[in-house]
């Protein structure tokens, strides 16, 4: 709820601040130069979680290159140990994935600014491992529960595909300093899954719906190491 909560909030403020510097486009020049280079940074939200469940580890690097003026090539890669508590079972994922794609800057820059409100495209990978730590059986029609197996179970050498769609935002805090936001919508194209058991959790998907659909959101601290400058 906490996230939901501060993404409102950060979607909010950058609205109110991009009504701001539009009202103020009709005054102030254009920009006349733009910095093409590499941007790397990493998503602050996976590490920032862990300290408060120890259960659900990860780390995600974010990197980007301009192309032309508004479009980017992007591409995000992590790590992922996870461990799950469902109804009747708890397990552990264990993973790593990458993903790259297109970014477009939807956003008219005045001055020299570089901050983006952007949408872009990825094309997912994703290796990983289940184990179920323990299994409590439902026993149809009983009360009371069946006596846990803790005996683990592995199942190796899994994958994914999938695609997603960005929406976000990056907004240039000091010089070549950038912080951002996205949420992103994904669909699994296909994957491979253990003999009675689903992918309930794919590294870089998140958490899968019974529609092998997911959803990510990432908070991400990035730095531009700018080659060259061009005239917009």
């Amino acid at each position: 709820m906490l996230k939901y909560i501060t993404s409102f909030l950060l979607l909010s403020s950058i609205a109110m601040l991009g009504q701001v510097s539009m009202e103020a486009q009709d005054s102030i020049p254009s920009p006349k130069h733009q910095k093409y280079g590499i941007r790397v940074g990493i998503d602050l939200s996976k590490p920032f979680h862990s300290i408060f469940d120890n259960q659900d580890k990860g780390i995600e690097i974010t990197a980007d290159y301009r192309i032309k003026p508004n479009l980017f090539i992007a591409a995000e890669m992590g790590a992922t140990d996870r461990t799950s508590q469902e109804d009747y079972f708890n397990f552990t994922t264990k993973g790593a994935y990458i993903k790259a794609g297109i970014n477009f800057n939807a956003y008219k820059n005045w001055l020299d600014m570089q901050n983006e409100i952007f949408v872009g495209l990825r094309y997912g990978f994703s290796s990983f491992s289940h184990t179920i730590n323990s299994i409590t059986p439902n026993q149809h029609g009983s009360y009371f529960s069946g006596e846990a197996i803790t005996s683990p179970i592995d199942f190796d050498n899994l994958s994914a595909h999938w695609a997603e769609f960005i929406f976000g935002i990056k907004a240039e805090a000091f010089n070549n300093l950038f912080i951002g936001f996205s949420v992103s919508l994904k669909g699994v194209i296909s994957q491979t899954s253990p003999e009675n058991f689903k992918n309930i959790y794919i590294p870089g998907v998140n958490a899968v719906n019974l529609n092998n659909n997911g959803v990510g959101f990432n908070y991400t601290l990035s730095y531009l190491i700018p080659f060259t400058k061009k005239n917009k």
